[in-house]
C-alpha cells in the first residue's frame, strides 16, 4: 500500500536512527505486519495488542499529523 510507504518510510528516513532501541525493535516488528492491519493501526481504527507496537503506532500518527 502506498500511503503506508509513505508513511514508514518518512519516518525510517528522518526519526529511526535517533530513536530509541525499543522504538526501532517496534518499527521493525511493524514491518512483519500486514498490510491492512497496519493501515487500520495508522488510521485510528484498531490499536495493537503489544504495548511496544501501541506506543511507535501513536508516535507514527502524531509525526503524519504534522506533516499534514
Amino acid at each position: 500500500m502506498r500511503e503506508l510507504d509513505v508513511i514508514l518510510s518518512h519516518w525510517l528516513d528522518y526519526e529511526f536512527k535517533q530513536s530509541l532501541p525499543e522504538q526501532q525493535s517496534a518499527f521493525i516488528a511493524l514491518l512483519e505486519c500486514e498490510d491492512d492491519q497496519l493501515w487500520d493501526w495508522l488510521t485510528g481504527r484498531a490499536e495493537p495488542e503489544q504495548p511496544q507496537l501501541a506506543g511507535l503506532v501513536r508516535i507514527l500518527r502524531k509525526d503524519d499529523l504534522a506533516d499534514c
